[in-house]
């Protein structure tokens, strides 16, 4: 049996708005809305998915389980309510949008704002699997052989559990901006973060300060590998 209309109320209420602002942000109408929360009709799953992904959560426990009680278990990210704003093309299908260095300042503080991400330039990859993706623009040389310059694609990671040692991620982060780095140690309150340029130390950064988390899938870059980098001999004879 589906719980979303006592989910949608109490996720506005956390957020503090009113229909009329939740569905400008989702794109959706305000009666449809009405509908969902009195329990007179379910959206589709694909628009559950958008509703979810706006409030952070899984559209099975949008549907399906209880919200308040699970936030209150699990709290999210940095210790305050996750909010996950996304868009959509016309056919309700996650667009992959493309935060560039100069909005690096704007999408750390903005990263929960629908106006803000709306605003973003965006586009869609139709290989890549389901789930929500965004792309960010790399800056400086501490990830090469990822040269500055570089986009990198990351998909949502919902919680700080499934972040994996060894693997790369984009980290949204209150007062360090926007990281890219690879996982070297997990505690219970902090992660350990390193680099793979070995010019770069290693260093710590309290999980209390990690707003987003974005699993790398795949980058793009104009400049390829340096073929001395690969061991193979490239000499002619």
């Amino acid at each position: 049996m589906s719980n979303i209309k006592d989910n949608l109320k109490y996720l506005r209420s956390q957020r503090g708005i009113n229909q009329s602002e939740l569905a400008e942000a989702l794109g959706i109408k305000r009666t449809a809305l009405n509908a969902w929360e009195i329990g007179r009709a379910s959206p589709r799953y694909e628009t559950a998915k958008t509703i979810a992904n706006f409030f952070g959560i899984s559209p099975e426990a949008l549907l399906y389980g209880n919200v308040k009680d699970q936030l209150l278990e699990n709290p999210p990210m940095g210790g305050g309510m996750k909010v996950l704003a996304i868009t959509v093309d016309n056919e309700e299908r996650e667009n992959i949008e493309f935060v560039p260095v100069k909005a690096f300042a704007g999408y750390a503080s903005g990263y929960g704002d629908p106006e803000f991400i709306k605003e973003l330039p965006k586009f869609r990859l139709p290989f890549l699997s389901t789930g929500t993706y965004r792309a960010f623009e790399i800056d400086g040389d501490s990830m090469l052989p990822i040269a500055s310059g570089s986009i990198v694609i990351g998909q949502y990671t919902e919680q700080l559990s499934s972040v994996k040692l060894g693997d790369t991620y984009i980290f949204i982060t209150e007062n360090s901006g926007i990281l890219f780095k690879r996982v070297a140690k997990l505690e219970k309150d902090k992660i350990y973060l390193k680099s793979d340029n070995p010019l770069y130390y290693s260093y710590s950064l309290p999980l209390s300060e990690i707003r987003e988390v974005w699993k790398t899938k795949l980058y793009m870059s104009y400049q390829l590998p340096d073929p001395g980098s690969t061991g193979i001999n490239m000499d002619v004879a």
